[in-house]
C-alpha cells in the first residue's frame, strides 16, 4: 500500500519502564474522497489527479511595447494583490487536487466529471 503523504502522522509511544518515546506512526487508512466509505487495505481504488492552472494566450509584443513606460500597470497589479496572501495568489495561478475513489464512485465520476451547478441551466 503507497501512503499517502498527506496522510497525518502521530508521535507517541511507551518503552519498557512506561516512559513515553519519539516514535512517528504513519495512519494508513484512507477514505473515498466522494462518498465517504472506508477503502481497506489491498483492496481496489482508484486516485484522481487533477491540475488546474491558469491558460494564457500567446502575447504579440511590438518594438512600441517595448519602449513604454510599465510602471503603473505594475502598480496597479501590486494594489490588488496588496490584500491577498502568498496562497490565495497561488491559488490563482495553479491548484493540484488527489481524490481517492472506491470502484462505485470511479464510474460515478467518469460518467460525469464535471456536474453542473443547480443555477446554471
Amino acid at each position: 500500500m503507497q501512503l499517502n503523504e498527506h496522510a497525518p502522522a502521530y508521535r507517541f509511544g511507551a518503552d519498557v519502564s512506561g516512559a513515553l518515546k519519539d516514535e512517528v506512526i504513519i495512519m494508513r487508512y484512507r477514505i473515498c474522497d466522494m462518498c465517504g466509505q472506508p477503502l481497506e487495505e489491498n483492496t481496489l481504488r482508484y486516485e484522481a489527479r487533477i491540475q488546474v492552472y491558469a491558460a494564457y494566450d500567446p502575447l504579440e509584443i511590438s518594438f512600441a511595447d517595448l519602449k513604454g513606460d510599465f510602471r503603473e500597470e505594475l502598480r496597479r497589479v501590486a494594489e490588488a494583490c496588496r490584500d491577498m496572501s502568498e496562497e490565495e495568489l497561488m491559488r490563482q495561478v495553479f491548484t493540484e487536487l488527489h481524490l481517492d475513489l472506491c470502484p462505485r464512485c470511479q464510474q460515478v465520476y467518469i460518467r460525469n466529471p464535471l456536474p453542473q451547478l443547480p443555477d446554471s441551466q
